[in-house]
């Protein structure tokens, strides 16, 4: 039986319905608080903590809190797109309209078409998007993607397959957060998501913001 970062034995966990993904994608906030990593407002200071009722170590010392270093920040390149930008179907040529002598400046692709069909990943990656679309407008690499491809995508994954596909920018990357989980893995992915973008500024692609979707709960 599998233990978790967390101390607790993921298939006895109390907190969840099924083991959480924090110890794959190593977002776990407890994990890392115990660690000595702790977020302001979140899991600091200790009397504010958000995640106490699934915390395994209970009032145990730790160690004291870890200083976050700010976010990046830098100039990025602009890239102008028109005000209307359709959607392509990389694994559908029918969808490539430039090829029927339609007008198109710009498209965008969304990555998890290629993820989900090895052989045009492989084509598209050798050759770079335009190539393999045979394209000379912009390409938008869109990063929105089913919550089981976006789990197994780290920081180099990404910028693996920015490098590869080239596009003429991207999206940062996607998350997922719900209010039917417990709120400790909804400020998981949402630490993680400011991670990665953060990360993606040391990309030279022009890069488009995600903004979270949410509602009244």
């Amino acid at each position: 039986m599998k233990k978790g970062k967390c101390g607790v034995y993921c298939e006895k966990c109390p907190y969840f319905k099924k083991p959480c993904t924090g110890c794959v994608i190593e977002t776990c906030l407890v994990d890392k608080c115990i660690r000595g990593t702790s977020y302001t407002g979140i899991t600091h200071p200790r009397s504010f903590c958000r995640l106490r009722p699934y915390c395994p170590i209970g009032g145990r010392d730790r160690p004291p809190p870890m200083l976050i270093q700010p976010l990046g920040r830098k100039q990025i390149t602009r890239v102008r797109f028109s005000k209307f930008i359709p959607e392509i179907d990389i694994t559908d040529q029918r969808s490539w309209v430039w090829k029927d002598g339609f007008q198109v400046s710009a498209v965008f692709v969304p990555l998890w078409q290629p993820l989900a069909n090895e052989n045009i990943l492989s084509k598209a990656s050798n050759k770079g998007l335009h190539d393999y679309l045979g394209f000379d407008g912009k390409i938008l690499l869109s990063t929105v993607m089913p919550d089981e491809l976006i789990d197994k995508l780290g920081t180099e994954d990404y910028f693996r397959l920015i490098e590869n596909l080239r596009p003429d920018a991207t999206m940062i990357p996607d998350n997922y957060t719900y209010t039917d989980v417990p709120l400790y893995q909804s400020w998981s992915q949402t630490i993680r998501l400011v991670s990665l973008a953060n990360d993606f500024l040391k990309l030279d692609v022009p890069l488009i913001g995600l903004v979270k979707g949410a509602n009244l709960r």
